[in-house]
């Protein structure tokens, strides 16, 4: 019985040092933001992305640095997933959204707008050699666009235009698949398309035909009026005093090649290998621990448990772990009140999942034991717990080793996926860098990266392999 109320008090001590690791990381109850929340796309330069020395830089963020100066505000820029941007303003992570976004009927009535600031244009931009002006001209043709914009929607409504329509990330990898010929045109903004175009030396031709004004305009939660009348009143006296047209010298006519050094590349992706390894590490420490516990309990065979836990494994392995992500950040968490760091939410979410998976692989090791076992530890005294730790457990462990190996590379790969909370991580620095050098480079840096890091996955597991494996 001593052993029994040990393995209780393993599966207490864990839960504990999760909760205390959640508190300790910033989980609170939703309050008001204490100071202006600014969220921005960090691919979008020059409005606004992350430089070199990891600084937010841009045109939207000088305009709105000047805004807090002379309103007397704090300020603070968050790098989000401008996919969620409207939901990232009603749930209270933002205050606003101030990135080149575009003024539409659809988010004016989504959003509280202010009024425009800059000018700017969608236009179709194509290789000189092609230069395609109108619609009508691109009957047949692949057109790029970047997911989830204004341009996209214009595109998708004239779909019938095309042969096919393909939506980036962002506007550097259109750019690139210009280029290289992948696509025969891009519609994108006039000012996105010229300073990418500087950086990888893009011979391109901007059509004559502007496809639309692309107003840009800054964004608050809807009901937000008093802000984004002080923002409107700013932008009268920003414009009346040529603080924007200095601004525009500065970032939309400038020269915006920062000839970055290949090892400056390398170690800017290398800033984003600890949060990789913050959730990586938790999950292993969390998730595997918590699996055996489980699996010590499955071991009892209550159906009513075993029926719970298989629909839970059912769920969390039959859905995609990006959409997981989703739900628990966007979803579960502001519906309970809960305010979450997306750094923990990720670790959350990681650990739900992965064990999961842990769960069924153990359930396997567990299956294959021959029955004889269970009969001999009966005849031996064993108590049902002591049979699971002492001779159950570690044989499944060892006849899963394996599968163990190749669920920590997966987790390895799929630490990527944090990414879309805004996360700094490996796949995130590598986009912002190759945003702001148009080069491909940085994506193959990150391939070396995670290719070392599963390299010393492999050889950890292949030294317990060799020291646990069952000898014939």
């Amino acid at each position: 019985m001593k052993k029994g109320r040990g393995i209780k008090n393993v599966f207490i001590t864990i839960f504990s040092l999760l909760l205390f690791f959640l508190t300790a990381s910033g989980l609170k109850p939703i309050s008001a933001n204490e100071k202006i929340v600014i969220g921005l796309d960090p691919t979008f330069a020059p409005i606004g992305y992350v430089d070199e020395n990891g600084n937010f830089a841009g045109f939207d963020i000088d305009l709105a640095n000047e805004f807090a100066k002379r309103k007397g505000k704090e300020i603070e820029f968050r790098a989000i997933n401008w996919d969620t941007k409207e939901v990232e303003l009603n749930n209270g992570n933002l205050t606003l959204v101030w990135n080149g976004l575009t003024h539409t009927p659809e988010r004016a009535e989504a959003m509280e707008l202010s009024d425009k600031y800059l000018d700017d244009n969608l236009v179709i931009v194509s290789l000189k050699e092609t230069q395609y002006n109108t619609f009508d001209d691109m009957k047949g043709k692949v057109v790029a666009v970047q997911a989830n914009s204004s341009a996209e929607k214009m595109a998708t409504d004239r779909k019938s235009n095309f042969g096919e329509i393909k939506a980036y990330p962002d506007y550097n990898q259109a750019m690139l698949a210009l280029k290289n010929k992948n696509v025969d045109a891009v519609i994108i903004d006039e000012i996105v398309a010229r300073y990418i175009s500087k950086k990888e030396n893009i011979n391109i031709y901007v059509s004559s035909n502007i496809l639309e004004a692309a107003d840009f305009a800054v964004a608050a939660k809807k009901g937000n009026t008093e802000l984004i009348k002080e923002i409107n009143e700013f932008l009268k006296e920003a414009k009346e005093d040529g603080t924007i047209s200095k601004l525009e010298e500065k970032w939309l006519g400038a020269d915006p090649n920062t000839g970055e050094s290949k090892v400056g590349t390398f170690l800017g992706i290398m800033d984003g290998i600890y949060n990789t390894l913050i959730v990586y590490v938790l999950t292993v420490a969390f998730a595997f621990p918590l699996a055996v516990v489980i699996s010590t309990v499955y071991l009892r065979k209550n159906p009513l448990i075993n029926k719970v836990m298989s629909i839970y494994t059912w769920i969390f392995r039959g859905s995609p772990l990006m959409l997981q992500l989703f739900f628990f950040y966007y979803g579960l968490f502001p519906v309970l009140g809960i305010s979450v760091s997306a750094l923990t939410c990720a670790i959350i979410t990681f650990i739900i999942n992965s064990l999961a998976y842990l769960i069924e692989i153990l359930r396997g090791g567990i299956d294959s034991i021959d029955s004889g076992q269970y009969e001999a530890s009966y005849i031996l005294g064993y108590t049902p717990w002591q049979r699971a730790i002492y001779i159950i457990i570690p044989q499944a462990i060892r006849i899963t080793l394996p599968s163990l190996t190749n669920e920590a590379i997966a987790l390895v790969k799929d630490t990527s996926l944090i990414n879309v909370l805004a996360i700094t991580e490996i796949l995130l620095l590598t986009k912002q860098i190759a945003n702001r050098t148009a080069s491909i480079t940085p994506y193959i840096y990150a391939f070396i990266i995670y290719l070392a890091l599963t390299a010393i996955i492999v050889f950890i597991f292949n030294v317990l392999e060799k020291k646990y494996a069952i000898k014939n």
